[in-house]
């Protein structure tokens, strides 16, 4: 589908879609090469992986948009940088599954803590 170019949406409240979206803009900010994706992936180098990933950071792009209910209306926010350090907080959550995922780690290790 990406050599086709065809254009793929997704909807979901996966952080593992969100953790890639976020190493791909990495990867493609410092310009790498496409033998990083294929390690994200797990795949072993080979013509077939590299043929696949062939200038995917280069001419490929992820946006990533947040849907947020303000005042009985639904907001869509461009989070695409999702940059953690932004200073709104729809970009810096992550639409609210990093905060989702730290709360809920702080919760499971507090219970851990009192089993002991």
């Amino acid at each position: 589908m990406l050599f086709r170019g065809y254009k793929i949406i997704a909807s979901t409240h996966s952080p593992v879609f969100l953790e890639f979206a976020w190493a791909f803009h990495y990867l493609q900010k410092a310009n790498t090469g496409d033998s990083y994706l294929a390690e994200l992936f797990n795949l072993a180098p080979s013509e077939a992986v590299s043929e696949l990933f062939k200038n995917i950071l280069k001419k490929k792009k992820i946006n990533t948009y947040y849907f947020d209910r303000e005042n009985d209306a639904v907001q869509v926010k461009d989070i695409s940088s999702l940059d953690a350090g932004s200073e709104d907080l729809s970009v810096a959550d992550w639409g609210g599954l990093s905060s989702f995922s730290s709360k809920a780690s702080d919760i499971i290790s507090k219970v851990m803590a009192q089993e002991v």
